[in-house]
């Protein structure tokens, strides 16, 4: 659903005492001063599942059928490890932030409940901010700033609740901001489409070459150890 940006919008009835704690939660788990408190929310985000248990990919098809992948067209070890597992409890959050590289996404949702809410591109000045020297700023939706971002309020942000089974979409560019509602289980996947794949191509490349020099440097490295041990 659509409506006027501020802070997070209101959650049905049954979800107020979520929105009524979310203050000290902010604090304690994104403070943008850096803070923490007794209220801390652990939320294990991006789970790169693979390494530890790679049975679990048996349990759904990757890519989806509906989202083709096109790092899934070349080989396993050139593939980002862009499919994880959050595992967090009822109040914890991911502040406004856009996907790594542009990239789109898909969220399945597992267990319990998950509130986002979307700001479209052209939308996105109303919520981020770069300053000259690169540095980049998102604004806090439980405690807006509208002296850093005068037009916040200007923004026609998309609400989506996902329950149990449901699929969200979420398409490159777009701003958004996630929240447990209960203890949640989710499962996302980052994916590059023939369309955004030219915007994906140079972040893309410049992991692959850290990826050659760490490699290089391992293989260095354990020859050095080898030679000590001879």
């Amino acid at each position: 659903k659509k409506g006027k940006a501020g802070p997070v919008p209101p959650p049905p009835e049954e979800e107020k005492a979520v929105e009524e704690a979310a203050p000290t939660t902010a604090t304690a788990q994104e403070g943008t001063d850096g803070s923490t408190g007794a209220s801390f929310k652990p939320y294990m985000r991006a789970w790169y599942f693979q390494e530890d248990a790679p049975e679990l990919l048996d349990d759904f098809p990757d890519p989806p059928p509906y989202f083709p992948d096109k790092f899934k067209m070349v080989a396993p070890q050139f593939q980002p490890p862009f499919t994880w597992l959050f595992l967090g409890p009822k109040g914890a959050f991911s502040p406004l932030h856009r996907d790594i590289w542009m990239t789109c996404a898909w969220m399945a949702q597992v267990e319990g409940r998950k509130r986002f809410v979307f700001f479209p591109p052209k939308d996105t000045s109303c919520c981020y901010l770069k300053s000259e020297g690169g540095q980049e700023a998102y604004a806090d939706l439980r405690r807006p700033n509208l002296e850093a971002f005068p037009n916040l309020y200007s923004g026609h942000p998309v609400e989506a609740v996902l329950h149990p089974s449901d699929v969200v979409y979420i398409p490159s560019g777009w701003t958004h901001y996630v929240e447990c509602l209960t203890d949640s289980v989710s499962l996302t996947s980052n994916f590059a489409t023939p369309k955004n794949f030219k915007r994906v191509l140079v972040p893309y490349t410049r992991w692959l070459e850290k990826r050659r020099l760490a490699a290089h440097m391992v293989s260095v490295a354990k020859d050095a150890v080898l030679r000590y041990r001879e």
